[in-house]
Order: structure tokens, then C-alpha cells, then sequence
């Protein structure tokens, strides 16, 4: 048997109107036919027939493999689970709704071949949602990379890398894992490239606004100490505003006959303050969420047998 040399994972989730047109373009791309390469579909707990597809793609073709997972683990979840049963010396993960495009593979590939670098994302280029869900998205990553991760700007669902970069990805026990931060963590050998996008054919993103800002939070207080620290410097800045305060009103109290009055500076005052603490609180909160889930024993995912 010829040894794999590309594994292409893609997680699947109601995609059964586009799984196997992504399936027939990844089979018949030129570039992937020259090499060994196998295609590993991971169902991740869709509730609609995706997984019946996927199943029926992979009883036509050696090349493709199935896998479903036992309920909803999450994206990254669902790719950790296809990472660690691939056979590949190269990993390339793409969504599952035909906006990334397997005639773009090679230019995720090359770099890797050629042994330039450890990872390499496909940056698009032009945006791949409309305007308010690009710049939404682009704040989002602006915030992940002042959370502790610089290159939150350039990563994307289109990536390849070599599979030695993570070895023991297989032992990996997080519910909350995240793919580009174990990769960031493992390597700083890492590019982008440009590659070109289609619109998205059938049905609509999973990842609403409210799931890119839990993605955020998730990536932020799951991997990174700077929000705790944040908020230590949110507790000297308001200490020392509570003291410029105290020595203005004590002050003006002195040398006025009047003591003063001031009832919207004081409803600013506590309401500064409170929303400092609530923040604060906030924080911890989650990152005390993040320690219970590790704990508690939750799978990052499950096969079903």
C-alpha cells in the first residue's frame, strides 16, 4: 500500500446539499491526483442526512474515509478527531459549503513540500461573508490577538501543516480545544497565502455573531493569562481614580462653605466602579468555566463505534 501523503479533514455539518460536490471536486483535483491522498469526512453529530452522504461517498472511493462523532462536539473538535485518524505526512483542513476551493490545496501544500515552513493558512482575497460579517469577524480577530495571539489576524478554516507539528494530537483532552492554538503553540513557522473563495452554494454559516464572539471568549480566556492581568490594571486604574476623587471632593469640601452636591458625577462614580467589578467578575467566571470543563472529564470528542 502507498504511503498517504495529503490528508484532507473536513468537519461536516448539515452539509449534505454540498458534500458531495466538495467530495467529487476534491477527487477529481489535478494537482491531488498526482499524489497518494485520502479524504476523512467527519460528521460532526449533523442532525440532518450528512452523515448518511458522507457515509455513501466513502463506500465509492478508497480514497475517502467517514467518521461520526457521537453527538455536537464543536468544529475544532470534530477536526481534532479527523486530524488524529489521518495517515498523511501533511494535514489540509476546509470547510464543508464549497468556499474553499480544492484547486486551492497546492498553494497550502507547496510551502509544505518544499519544507519552507510548519504551517501555512489561506487568506482570502476578497471577503469571504458580506461587509457587517467581515468587519465583524475582523474585530473579533483584532480581539483575539490583543488576548496573547499576534497571528489571530491571519489565520482562517483553510490551513495545511505538517503532521509532525502535532504528534500527540490524539491525546489532546480539552472540550474546548482550539486547532490554531495548539499550532501556535507548537511552531512559529508559519505563513499565509492568498487564495481565491467561492460564495457559499447552499445554506447558511453556523457561526452567528454570537458563536464568533463565544469563539473569541473561548480562545481568549481558554489559552491566555492577559484578560486576568487586564483586569489587575483595571483594579489599579479605578483605585487610583477612586483616590483623585476622594482628594478633589475632600478639597473642594474644605475650602467651599458648600459641600457639594453632585448627584450625576456620583450615579458615574458607581456606575464605573460596578461595571468594573461586574467585568471582572465576568472574567473569572470564565475562566473558572473553562477549568470546570477540563475537570469534569468532558471528551474533545467520541467516534461512534
Amino acid at each position: 500500500m502507498n504511503e498517504i501523503e495529503i490528508s484532507i479533514v473536513v468537519p461536516c455539518y448539515r452539509s449534505e446539499a454540498t458534500l458531495e460536490q466538495l467530495a467529487a471536486l476534491v477527487l477529481a483535483d489535478p494537482f491531488l491526483s498526482k499524489r497518494h491522498f485520502e479524504l476523512i469526512l467527519v460528521v460532526d453529530g449533523s442532525p440532518d442526512n450528512t452523515g448518511k452522504v458522507a457515509q455513501a461517498i466513502a463506500e465509492t472511493d478508497p480514497r475517502v474515509r467517514a467518521f461520526q462523532l457521537s453527538r455536537n462536539f464543536g468544529q475544532h473538535n470534530a477536526l481534532v478527531a479527523g486530524i488524529s485518524q489521518a495517515h498523511g505526512s501533511i494535514i489540509v483542513t476546509m470547510d464543508d459549503d464549497l468556499q474553499h476551493k480544492p484547486s486551492e490545496i497546492e498553494k497550502l501544500v507547496g510551502p509544505l513540500l518544499a519544507d519552507e515552513v510548519s504551517v501555512v493558512y489561506g487568506i482570502p482575497l476578497q471577503e469571504e461573508h458580506g461587509y457587517v460579517r467581515s468587519l465583524f469577524s475582523r474585530m473579533v480577530k483584532r480581539l483575539i490577538a490583543l488576548g496573547g495571539f499576534p497571528n489571530a489576524t491571519k489565520i482562517s478554516a483553510f490551513r495545511g501543516f505538517k503532521a509532525s507539528t502535532l504528534p500527540e494530537i490524539g491525546e489532546v483532552n480539552d472540550p474546548n480545544v482550539q486547532l490554531d492554538v495548539l499550532l501556535g503553540w507548537a511552531t512559529d513557522s508559519i505563513a499565509s497565502v492568498h487564495v481565491e473563495m467561492d460564495h457559499r452554494s447552499a445554506g447558511k454559516s453556523n457561526y452567528s455573531y454570537a458563536a464568533l464572539f463565544h469563539y473569541a471568549m473561548n480562545l481568549i480566556t481558554g489559552y491566555s493569562s492577559k484578560p486576568l492581568r487586564f483586569v489587575t490594571a483595571l483594579g489599579f486604574v479605578s483605585t487610583g481614580v477612586a483616590l483623585v476623587l476622594a482628594v478633589v471632593l475632600v478639597a473642594e469640601y474644605a475650602l467651599t462653605t458648600n459641600s457639594p452636591t453632585g448627584f450625576t458625577s456620583t450615579v458615574c462614580i458607581i456606575a464605573f466602579f460596578a461595571g468594573a467589578q461586574m467585568l471582572s467578575l465576568g472574567l473569572l467566571g470564565e475562566y473558572l468555566a473553562r477549568m470546570h470543563d477540563r475537570n469534569s472529564g468532558k471528551p474533545t470528542f467520541r467516534i461512534k463505534g
